[in-house]
Order: C-alpha cells, then structure tokens, then sequence
C-alpha cells in the first residue's frame, strides 16, 4: 500500500514542479525585456508581431505605450497594441485602445486604420437580429462616419459591405418585432414596423417577407383594399416567388370581399 501512495505522490509532485519552472521561466523572460531600453523593447515587440505572436506582443507594446510617454516610439506601440488585441478577438479592449489613439494622436498615420477597425470591433460586438441592435447601430454610425472622412479610403470596399450588412440585420430586427405583434394580435404596432420596411423600396428577403405578412395584417384588419395594393406590388416585384400561388388566392379573396 505504501508503494502504490509513493507511486500516487510522485506524478502529483512532478506537475507542481514543471508548474513552478514554467512560472519562473516566464517572470525570468518578463523581466528581461522589462529592464531592456525602449528601442530594444519596440524591436522585440516588432519581432513577435511580425510572427503573430499578439498575447505576447501587445504585454511589450502596452509596457511602452503606458510606461515611456514622451518617447517616439510610443505612438506607434499604441496602434501596435490596439491591433493586437484585436487581432486577439478581444473587440472591447480593441476599440477602447483605437480610441485613446484617435484622441491621443489626432494627427497619426493610423487614423484612418483606428476609424475603420473601430467600426468593425462595433460590428463584432453586435448581435443576431433576434436582440438588441443597439452595437450595429453603432457600427452603421461609425462605417458611415468613415466614408465621410475618408471618401476614397483605402477601407472603402469593406466599409460599404459592413454598411450593408448592418442595414440588413436591422431590416431584420424590425420585421421580427413587427412578426412577434402579428403574433400577439396587435396588428398597429405590427405595421409600424412592417411599414417602415415597405416604405424603403427595397428588393431583398426582408422586403419579400414585410409585405407579405403586412398584407396578411391588413387581411385581418378586414381592410381588403389595402391588403390588394400591397398584395399586387409583392407580384410585381418578385414575379418568380414561391408564394406566388397564394398570393393570387389571397388577391381573389380580398377581391370577394371587397364585392360583398
């Protein structure tokens, strides 16, 4: 019994030692660049960003943003460190860190880039359309402001899909809000959502959906001319439907109605 607790003990002892060579490794490295000179420290942190190493790049990059002010270095580590944390996913940190450089530095070479990584941390930070849009909104702001800044900027292409894409999934919160009053039989408040939709002129999914169910609202409603319009302007947009059957139905039906 004693040899197998011998045996139990040792790999338990093992680990605890190979933990306490890693922790003493890693503060024996931490603070060698620590006490190496800010040139030295930028160099470094140059280095493990060029390989992709951004855990260990942003620790360098934040040490000369915060504890060398006044060195020429550090407005470029405060990019450097904002651009690791996001290349790291870590969006909040990221967008606070491009704003203290935009605000910092008003007059650095990365503005623009902060401007536009600030939008797509916003967009990253945004939910599914079933929740609250309030981060895409956001970003729709912060994409828009960018255009207007930088009209021919180098992130033009990809400000305008993310403009697009934030637009989209708000036309899709406000149809989902507008289905879930469908639903709870308050048909005015369904069409004040679903109307805002229609009231674009889009020619998407979204704009599809919204006037069929809005017509479906109106039907309910019982006011038949209006469910017609709506009904004929579905047919004339998307001929091709899948839908198209029922829809000519429901055109005949409130045709009946309107008859009686």
């Amino acid at each position: 019994m004693k040899e197998n607790k011998i045996i139990i003990y040792f790999p338990k002892m093992l680990c605890v030692v190979l933990i306490l060579i890693l922790l003493i490794s890693c503060s024996k490295s931490a603070s060698l660049w620590k006490n190496m000179g800010v040139q030295r420290k930028m160099q470094l942190a140059e280095e493990l960003f060029a390989k992709k190493k951004y855990s260990k790049a942003s620790e360098i990059y934040k040490q000369i943003t915060y504890g060398h002010k006044g060195s020429p270095y550090v407005q470029e580590a405060q990019y450097k460190y904002a651009e690791c944390l996001f290349q790291q996913k870590l969006y909040e940190d990221a967008k606070y860190e491009f704003n203290e450089l935009i605000t910092l530095y008003p007059d650095s070479p990365y503005i623009e880039t902060a401007d536009y990584r600030i939008g797509v941390c916003w967009w990253k930070l945004s939910y599914p359309y079933p929740y609250d849009q309030s981060e895409t909104k956001n970003a729709l702001s912060k994409f828009k402001q960018y255009l207007q800044l930088y009209p021919e900027g180098k992130y033009k292409k990809e400000a305008q899909n993310y403009i697009k894409k934030c637009k989209i999934r708000i036309l899709k919160k406000k149809y989902e809000n507008g289905y879930i009053y469908y639903k709870l039989h308050n048909y005015n408040s369904a069409l004040l959502y679903l109307e805002e939709i229609i009231e674009l002129n889009l020619h998407n999914e979204v704009d599809k959906d919204a006037l069929y169910l809005a017509a479906k609202v109106y039907i309910e409603k019982k006011e038949y001319n209006k469910a017609k319009n709506l009904l004929q302007k579905f047919l004339d947009k998307y001929p091709t439907d899948k839908r198209i059957v029922e829809i000519q139905e429901m055109i005949s039906k409130s045709d009946a109605k309107l008859m009686h």
